[in-house]
This record gives structure tokens, sequence and C-alpha cells, in this order.
């Protein structure tokens, strides 16, 4: 396999084609030379640390002018000669034109091998040949998506509190408005509006619901599953939501943990996450300020994957913004990032247009049935 000391770095606006031969441990470089323009300077200070935090050691080389190829091949090609004697490899994916066949050419001249990141592949193509005249094979890159890292290097700070799934309430939730979608689809908005408005966890229902014999039949399946210990309380009218984690369960983390179960079926999904918390400033000491949080992330196929769950009613207003909110998150990720939108009740056409026109999946109402066929067919559909 191949393997170098050195990887010198074009740093651009995305990092994935630099950071991604690094997460392959067989690949991983001693240190890393960043060729980096004034524009990148920001970027390439990202990218460092992710490096520093995989051991491997940086040095930063500024160019003057990297829309002047006559300027970019002398500078580049002083870098080159400076580690001719070296095991050094340039990563020619980066950059504009003109920089990266300036480095191309610089390189070359010192018989230096040049490769490139295929990201949607996940495979390095090498640019030069071997020993015997052919082009060195292609190598499968093995790297293990971590968003933590993912996320660094695009300036983006990431903490995830403890999470855990309980199978056994979410094994009901799901039969209850999942599997028998059409039985009870009309209730699950009003458990969340009684979530929404609770006194000491409890909240009281209405005139009209306390008539309801299928909601209340619902309240009373739920308060007497687990052997009778029950998801929820449910007398004389109340419903008690115990404490804030019963009620986050009921006011739609029941919805993310159901997603979060069907990516882990996914042979080809790492590092899934739920209630990640994201700020767009590294060096945030304060775990209580974040800027947003991930309802579902993940990676496949070395891209940064955003879910955001809505469990509750639906209307234009609360989709449109939901499908804001994911088009501003795909940020965080750079621009391979993929974005869905996951909504327990069926979503306005209007919306489904909105999103379709800022390539943001839906998955909605009766389609859940389906839903890791259709979030298998979404990772791996070509953007």
């Amino acid at each position: 396999m191949q393997k170098y000391d050195i990887h010198v770095c074009i740093i651009s606006s995305e990092a994935a084609a630099n950071l991604l031969p690094i997460l392959d441990e067989k690949f991983l470089p001693n240190k890393a030379i960043f060729l980096v323009s004034k524009e990148m300077k920001e970027e390439a200070e990202y990218l460092e640390k992710v490096f520093n935090l995989k051991g491997v050691d940086v040095i930063i080389e500024y160019l003057s002018n990297v829309y002047d190829f006559r300027v970019c091949n002398i500078e580049i090609t002083e870098i080159a000669k400076k580690y001719q004697k070296e095991n050094i490899a340039l990563n020619a994916t980066g950059g504009n034109k003109l920089l990266s066949i300036a480095a191309y050419q610089a390189f070359s001249l010192y018989e230096k091998n040049i490769f490139y990141v295929d990201t949607k592949n996940k495979k390095i193509t090498f640019l030069t040949k071997d020993d015997s005249g052919g082009f060195i094979k292609d190598l499968i890159l093995d790297s293990k998506g971590q968003i933590d890292l993912y996320l660094a290097a695009y300036g983006i700070k990431s903490i995830q509190d403890d999470y855990e799934v309980n199978n056994k309430y979410l094994n009901e939730m799901v039969d209850c408005f999942i599997t028998s979608f059409d039985k009870y689809n009309q209730f699950l908005p009003k458990i969340n509006t009684y979530a929404s408005h609770i006194e000491n966890f409890k909240s009281k229902l209405t005139d009209e619901d306390l008539d309801n014999e299928d909601f209340n039949y619902l309240l009373m399946r739920l308060k007497n599953v687990n052997k009778g210990k029950g998801i929820i309380g449910y007398q004389d009218g109340v419903i008690d939501f115990r404490d804030p984690k019963t009620r986050f369960f009921m006011n739609g983390g029941w919805l993310e943990d159901f997603i979060y179960k069907k990516l882990q079926d996914i042979k080809f999904v790492s590092d899934v996450r739920c209630g990640l918390k994201v700020d767009n400033d590294l060096e945030n000491q304060n775990d209580e300020i974040f800027d947003n949080e991930l309802d579902v992330a993940f990676i496949a196929n070395n891209k940064l994957h955003i879910i955001e769950c809505k469990a509750g009613k639906m209307t234009v207003d609360i989709g449109n913004k939901a499908i804001d909110k994911l088009n501003n998150l795909k940020r965080y990720g750079g621009v391979m990032t993929k974005a869905c939108f996951i909504s327990y009740s069926d979503v306005p056409t209007k919306v489904k247009k909105k999103a379709k026109s800022m390539n943001i999946e839906i998955i909605s109402g009766r389609a859940l049935k389906k839903s890791k066929d259709i979030l298998e067919a979404w990772i791996i559909k070509r953007d």
C-alpha cells in the first residue's frame, strides 16, 4: 500500500478532501504541509487542530497570490525542492484550478507522487506513475467517520450528552404510532400539545378529549405498558409526564429514537448521534450556550448527514421553518452535507416543493413504515 510521511494539502473551503486521508489509519502521515492563501487562513487553522488531534504535525506555507499562475508555480516549486528528499506526496484535490495545476507541475518536477481524493467513491486516484511506467493503482480509503472531527474541520464545536434509547418505551410507541398509523395518528399531536403545556409535569385534558373514548384508550395503553409501570401516568383526566426525560420522549423524542435505531441497522452508516449540540465557536468553553442542536446526525460515504424530526402537528409554517433550519445547518459540513426532514404527520405540498428546491429529503406519515429503505436510498443517492 502507498503511504507517505508527509501530505501536502491545498487548503480550500471544503475540508473533506484533506481530512478523509488522515482518517484512514493505514494512510495517515506523520506530517502535513498546508498550502494556504490569505483567504483560507481561518480554514487552515480549523483543519490544523484536527490534524494535530490525529497526531499529525502541520507546517503552514502561505502563498502570496493564488490567482497568479506564475507566482504560484515559483513558490510551490521552492517548497517541493525543500522537501525533495522526503517521502512526500501532493494531495491535489483542493484549491482553484490554477493553484492545483501549479502544484501538480511543481511536484512532478521532483518526481513526487500526486493523488486526488474522490470523496463520493471513497477512494484515492493517483495522478502519477510507478517505476514500471503504469499509473499507481487506485486506493480505497478505509476512513472511519467521526462526526466531532468532521465538524471541527469546518470550525464547528460539538458536544454530545449521554444518550440512551429506552427500547421498551420505543417499541410501544412504534406499535402505536407507526405500525398502527391510521388508527392513532390523529392523537399524537394532542399528546405533543399536552406535553408542551405542563405544570409539575402534569397536564389536564380538555372536556372534548376527556369524552373521546379512543384517545382515552390510547392513554390507558401508554399507562399500562411495561408490566404496568407505564410510559406515562394517567388518572382522572390528568396526564402525568413524570420527569423531563419522559416528557421529552413523549413530546417527539421517541421519533428521534426510532430513526436512530433504523440508522444503526444500515451497514455503511457510522457514528450516529442524537441531540448533538453544535456551535460556531471552537473555543466555546460554556457547554450550556450552543447555537443549534442536531436531532440526528451521522457519517455515511464520507459525508455528514443531518436529520430534523417533528412528531407534532404539521402546518406550512412549521414545515417551512424546519426546512429553513435544515438548509442553514447544511453549511456545518460543507457543500457535501445532506439533509432530511422527517415528520410524523403528512407534510403539505408547498413544504415538499420548497424542500425539493433545496435538495432536502422528506419522509413523513405512512412512509415511516418504510423509513429504513427510504433512508438507505437517500444516503446512497448522488446529489
